[in-house]
């Protein structure tokens, strides 16, 4: 707080003498260092001498040539918003006082009214809090900005699945369902330009387009899946299960479903469940070489648990990883409160797991590995 090795560096706003010796005086009476005392009688000239000098601390008089009251310290706190300001005033009035140390003042002296030892502890103690105050505002400028990274981070994951999601659609459309039709299309130019109707050709048009349609049918299920509307969250878990049974018999699931009435949960958060366990299943396909994956969900009051565990090779939580999987997991618990708690290390698998706060919840996600 701009003291000095040798001591404290005091700015005295005051115009009237009587009061500026007094209060040199008894500066120079208390226990404390005071390497230089610097008089301004206007508050122009405090203003000129901060923009060329700093002070340990600063005795302001309210009541100036060329300034009155609060309006004094507004402007002298504008430009000193890092000295601490003592009011130094002839006039006891208590809501004068209670203004400025509203307005950031450390303290409101009485002249002629306070002991040295009464000096010493307002300066003392001023600087000690205006200290303390800069250290809680430098951390919560710091928070600040790590809450501003962490949602950058989470939007650009978010960004990121889109673009996948709809990377997945256009290959999809174009390699599969575009094929199939291009197809349909060749064999019908065949068919109207032959004179002799060819019946076998016209009937593989008819199938070929059944086959594009059931494709679109199941695009459409992995953008928005309807059974979530139509049987529920638990049956739409249970189809995704047995495709991924029916397509590899080297994995095993295990699913412990204990939801007494899937009916209180909101659309969202069925969707955000259903979501996020698509997600984390593409994961532990991509790198975990599991065998076993256990699925639990349960509810117990107003706190409901999705827990996806598999006997994979899992990781080291601690380093940075480039995938957005997980980042896209927990923007999307974040979003209904959900808490993400990840234990895993080398070679002892995974277990996610999401606290969800069914009700009277509070936005806000946050993401926990061990």
């Amino acid at each position: 707080m701009n003291q000095s090795n040798k001591g404290y560096s005091v700015l005295i706003i005051e115009d009237n003498p009587g009061d500026q010796l007094l209060l040199q005086e008894s500066l120079k009476s208390t226990n404390l260092i005071i390497d230089q005392i610097t008089i301004a009688d206007t508050i122009a000239e405090a203003m000129h001498l901060l923009q060329q000098d700093t002070f340990s601390i600063i005795f302001l008089d309210l009541f100036l040539p060329d300034s009155t009251g609060l309006e004094t310290f507004g402007q002298l706190i504008k430009l000193t918003s890092k000295i601490p300001v003592i009011i130094s005033s002839g006039l006891s009035d208590t809501s004068i006082a209670v203004k400025a140390i509203s307005m950031g003042a450390q303290d409101f002296l009485i002249k002629g009214d306070y002991t040295n030892t009464l000096l010493e502890k307002a300066i003392r103690y001023g600087i000690e809090r205006k200290y303390t105050a800069l250290l809680i505002k430098s951390s919560e400028e710091i928070l600040a900005d790590e809450r501003i990274k962490k949602q950058q981070e989470i939007t650009a994951a978010v960004i990121m699945a889109q673009e996948q999601e709809r990377s997945s659609l256009g290959k999809e459309l174009h390699d599969n369902i575009n094929q199939i039709l291009a197809t349909v299309k060749l064999y019908l130019d065949c068919v109207l330009s032959d004179e002799v109707p060819r019946i076998s050709l016209v009937k593989e048009s008819k199938d070929l387009v059944k086959d594009a349609m059931d494709e679109i049918r199941k695009l459409s299920k992995t953008l928005l899946p309807p059974s979530l509307g139509e049987v529920g969250l638990q049956e739409a878990l249970n189809d995704v299960i047995d495709k991924i049974t029916l397509a590899s018999d080297s994995i095993h699931f295990q699913v412990d479903w204990q939801i007494p009435n899937e009916n209180t949960l909101s659309e969202k958060l069925k969707l955000c469940i259903y979501r996020i366990t698509q997600e984390q299943l593409n994961n532990i396909f991509k790198h975990a070489k599991a065998s076993n994956i256990i699925i639990t969900i349960q509810q117990e009051g107003e706190i409901l648990r999705l827990s996806i565990k598999d006997d994979g090779v899992g990781f080291d939580a601690a380093k940075k990883r480039n995938g957005v999987g997980l980042q896209n997991i927990t923007s999307r618990a974040e979003l209904l409160t959900g808490t993400v708690l990840i234990k895993t290390s080398p070679g002892a698998g995974c277990e996610l797991i999401i606290d969800f706060i069914c009700k009277n919840s509070v936005p806000g996600a946050v993401i926990i590995r061990a």
